[in-house]
């Protein structure tokens, strides 16, 4: 709430009122004409050299916003959006957005993907669905990045990384790091190493049911139900197998662990049961399988496990020679049930 003051002229009232918020920030307004100013300029719009620049082009399109010019020169929007101000401000060829949560003031920088979206040098590593279908907003303050649609609009959180604080030492050998550095404005990625994703940070997928909820109740109150940990698959052997199926980049693979109290049934039931199972998914096909007992399970097809052999062959009768059926199709895993 603001306290507001009216000013007087010439010894008489006037019909202008002026405030200072808790930040400093001065209004005024002439309810006379309808005149409204922020620390004495009146509100405008955002420049083009702004609406123009393709890191801002990808997240907010067309939009733009109603903003006042602070003090450091960053323009503000002057009304939250969806619950949450936003910061503009251009560090030479590179602009800076920042999402500012209009109840808690807690503040997440847009990184930049990239012209080709490699996300390069902060999460070079991550998947390229990750990398090309999300936007990354970063939290320095609580260490952690939100993978979310490109889109502004949509706060669904798709993937929570968790992000080593700058001043801890790695634990282990031989693995690189996300960091929450600010040293350059944006999240770093120490890649000396194929195993960062292993044991430098750590990605989780949300599941759909948790997705609307507020990061910071993901990250706080309900983190033991985030069971699906993203490791990096090219070293994981039947990561081949399924690539005949999809290209290795399209695959992602989690460690799941165990989560208590689980009420879910079904073949969703038995991935959330087992401990520290490897999950493969293939999210352009909806396909998941467990590797649970030394065997591929499927999650969508009950009982049904991926079969040793993946060509489509038939022995002919009284002969020693295969017959492979449906020559022509390249694209294809086998399942098999299983009778166990």
């Amino acid at each position: 709430h603001l306290a507001w003051q009216q000013l007087s002229q010439s010894g008489s009232k006037a019909g202008s009122f002026e405030a200072v918020s808790e930040d400093g920030r001065l209004f005024s307004i002439n309810t006379l004409d309808g005149t409204v100013l922020y620390d004495g300029c009146p509100p405008s719009r955002l420049p083009k050299a702004i609406l123009n620049h393709r890191m801002y082009k990808r997240s907010f399109g067309d939009n733009n916003f109603e903003v006042a010019t602070s003090a450091e020169g960053v323009l503000q929007t002057i009304k939250p959006i969806k619950g949450a101000y936003y910061d503009f401000y251009a560090v030479g060829d590179n602009l800076v957005v920042v999402e500012v949560d209009a109840v808690t003031s807690v503040r997440l920088e847009l990184l930049d993907v990239g012209i080709d979206a490699a996300c390069s040098p902060w999460g070079d590593e991550l998947p390229v669905r990750l990398r090309e279908m999300h936007s990354h907003w970063v939290c320095r303050s609580h260490n952690a990045m939100l993978l979310r649609p490109v889109t502004f609009q949509d706060r669904h959180v798709h993937f929570l990384i968790q992000l080593k604080p700058a001043n801890e030492p790695a634990q282990g050998t031989g693995s690189g790091t996300i960091t929450a550095s600010s040293s350059d404005g944006g999240a770093q990625l120490d890649s000396s190493s194929s195993s960062s994703m292993r044991q430098g940070y750590k990605c989780w997928r949300v599941p759909p049911h948790l997705q609307s909820l507020p990061w910071l109740q993901l990250l706080n109150g309900r983190q033991a139900e985030l069971t699906d940990c993203l490791i990096l698959p090219s070293a994981l052997y039947i990561c081949s197998v399924l690539s005949k199926m999809e290209p290795l980049q399209y695959i992602h693979s989690y460690i799941v662990r165990q989560e208590d109290n689980t009420r879910a049934s079904s073949a969703r039931a038995l991935k959330q049961k087992q401990h520290k199972d490897i999950l493969f998914e293939l999210p352009r096909f909806g396909l998941e399988f467990v590797l649970h007992g030394g065997q591929l399970r499927s999650l969508d097809f009950r009982d049904y496990i991926l079969q040793q052999q993946q060509q489509l062959v038939t022995v002919e009768p009284g002969t020693q020679s295969c017959l492979y059926t449906l020559p022509g199709l390249q694209q294809y895993l086998v399942l098999q049930r299983d009778n166990s």
